[in-house]
């Protein structure tokens, strides 16, 4: 079936809204969520949000 006519940003929206609260009310509470993370995984996620300085390389090391 071919729709005859364009969603409207709006209506997508609406969905989109209706969508994420279906996935939020699915989500157990939070006091059920007692998963213990190994420490190893702990240290990853610690690097990943540590800062980071970004290095920009000069255009002559940019291979085209």
């Amino acid at each position: 079936m071919i729709l005859e006519e364009m969603l409207s940003d709006e209506l997508l929206q609406q969905a989109a809204e209706k969508c994420a609260e279906a996935i939020i009310a699915s989500l157990p509470a939070p006091e059920k969520c007692n998963h213990k993370f190994s420490k190893r995984f702990e240290e990853k996620m610690q690097a990943l949000l540590q800062p980071k300085t970004i290095c920009i390389m000069s255009p002559e090391y940019i291979s085209k």
